[in-house]
């Protein structure tokens, strides 16, 4: 992914906007190719495919003619010309299925970079039960940006930046692309009553360097 930031249109160039609203299955795309624009459909959402465990939630999507027309790199299009993912290099073909790069990936990629000049994980100092689906919190870090922002044990996160995380590997992934250094809402269940707090996530390294 190459990116540029100018003040001036790039002559011969088209920019694409990163679409904001949720990817939804069964959602028509165009695979843009240097050669065609393919039909594509999003099949679905995988964590892991044949015992690999991906390090964040790739995009499932049907194809017509990978082969010949969608390398790895090539952009997916909605409807409204907003850019929804981007191909791996994973040769998953079965079937005319392939594995793209979700924008919300993007969007965290293009946030650190202008503002650090670098990306990378993130980590909020939250710890959850590893046997359950529910995104309730069992212990907070110490100076981590989860206790400053007032987060407890005990507490069911019910959104954070504004995505409902109904189960605790909806919240990993709305983490997964949280950028460095930005304050985002959370909403958690505390006890009956809820209660709206933000967090400002930081990279992963600054936070064990400093344990």
């Amino acid at each position: 992914l190459c990116l540029l930031e100018t003040s001036t249109p790039l002559v011969g160039l088209t920019p694409i906007s990163l679409a904001q609203t949720k990817i939804k299955g069964g959602q028509k795309l165009s695979c843009l190719s240097n050669r065609s624009a393919c039909l594509t459909t999003v099949a679905g959402k995988d964590w892991s495919h044949r015992g690999e465990r991906f390090p964040m939630p790739l995009l499932r999507v049907r194809v017509a003619n990978p082969k010949e027309f969608c390398a790895a790199g090539t952009p997916l299009v909605s409807d409204e010309g907003e850019l929804v993912g981007i191909l791996t290099a994973n040769d998953h073909y079965d079937g005319g299925e392939a594995h793209a790069i979700p924008v919300a990936r993007v969007r965290k990629l293009v946030a650190d970079v202008k503002s650090h000049n670098r990306s990378g994980p993130v980590r909020v100092g939250l710890v959850f039960h590893n046997q359950s689906s529910t995104p309730e919190v069992v212990e907070v870090k110490t100076g981590s940006p989860a206790e400053r922002s007032g987060l407890e044990a005990g507490d069911v996160i019910l959104s954070m930046d504004r995505t409902v995380t109904e189960s605790l590997e909806d919240l990993v992934e709305v983490i997964h692309n949280l950028p460095a250094g930005v304050k985002v809402p959370v909403k958690v269940l505390r006890g009956l009553a809820e209660k709206d707090l933000s967090i400002v996530p930081e990279f992963a390294e600054m936070t064990a360097a400093a344990r």
